[in-house]
């Protein structure tokens, strides 16, 4: 299907500054992938990621919009992009982001790669969202989930919640490096906090685009619970992260019992990947309100075949799917 072997790397999921610690082996996030050619004649591969200035620095604004949810397409479709330029003989510069301002400057460390030993087994490290929020906090929903589904109780009467989790959850979304988190009035705020996304799950028993819809984030109960969250970083989860992402969460109710569960990955982890039928089950209820029960058969028929299809053959399915009409 495609002509050219492609490697990727990229940086972890976090802001420029924020990141201490650039891992360009980590998975595949929003700064999107590093794609390497390796079937045309020089024998000095050349980044494409060199090639595309277009695509957005992985910053993160304190106040979220609409667009940040179509970064990651760009940033694949930019290396794509630089895949195809780069087979064709077009070269960049030698060094990734280079510049007075550029990307290592803005992590205050070089960076470098080695391109001729990247390999594609980074996607066997990928991890895919159980969760309509953030990568980060996925662990901790799920662990909430449990736990209700454990012990089932009325989240009116929860005292406090206490999520313990590892560090990057914590700064990214629990009130760390990037500030508080229990300011959430828009969706894009609320999927980047974690007081938010454990509180809709304790209310609704789930975290999906409806938990996300406006109206629902403005109703009173989950904006009165979200305010009972505390998030606190646990040294011993972050030093077992990346490998596992742990998580615990406690709730304490009026009557004074408690309830605590741990966690140390969750559905689509890449320690604990979906089973096909998981990720069949979690496109239906994305896509079954937008689709034609033939369409969504077409659609998973193609992309369980991948390997053996040509571009068209799933175009042609996505073709026939009408996008819903723009709110206003």
């Amino acid at each position: 299907m495609w002509p050219y072997a492609i490697s990727a790397c990229a940086n972890r999921r976090r802001s420029t500054a924020a990141s201490a610690n650039l891992d360009p082996k980590a998975d595949v996030a929003r700064f999107g992938p590093g794609l390497r050619c390796s079937s045309w004649a020089s024998t000095q591969p050349i980044s494409p990621v060199r090639l595309c200035p277009g695509i957005q620095p992985p910053t993160l604004p304190q106040c979220q919009t609409a667009s940040k949810g179509l970064n990651s397409s760009q940033a694949a479709l930019g290396s794509v992009h630089g895949v195809f330029l780069a087979s064709r003989g077009v070269t960049g510069p030698k060094y990734v982001i280079e510049g007075p301002n550029g990307l290592a400057q803005a992590v205050d460390k070089p960076i470098r790669v080695d391109w001729d030993n990247m390999k594609l087994d980074c996607f066997d490290r990928l991890a895919l969202k159980s969760y309509n929020t953030a990568v980060s906090g996925q662990a901790a929903v799920f662990c909430t989930i449990e736990l209700h589904k454990g012990h089932p109780f009325d989240p009116a009467v929860v005292v406090s919640v206490e999520a313990d989790v590892f560090q990057d959850a914590y700064d990214f979304m629990g009130g760390g490096r990037f500030g508080p988190k229990k300011n959430v009035p828009t969706k894009e705020d609320a999927d980047h906090t974690l007081p938010y996304p454990l509180a809709v799950a304790l209310l609704d028993g789930d975290v999906q685009p409806a938990q996300l819809e406006s109206s629902r984030i403005a109703k009173p109960d989950v904006q009165d619970l979200l305010q009972k969250v505390t998030i606190r970083p646990d040294a011993g989860f972050t030093a077992r992260y990346p490998a596992e992402v742990p998580s615990r969460v406690t709730v304490r109710l009026k009557s004074g019992e408690s309830f605590t569960h741990e966690v140390s990955a969750y559905p689509g982890f890449s320690s604990r990947p979906f089973t096909w039928d998981e990720i069949e089950a979690k496109f239906d209820k994305l896509a079954t309100d937008h689709t034609a029960a033939k369409s969504r058969r077409d659609i998973k028929d193609a992309v369980r075949s991948l390997e053996s299809l040509q571009v068209a053959d799933l175009m042609e399915p996505l073709g026939r799917v009408k996008a819903p009409s723009p709110q206003r």
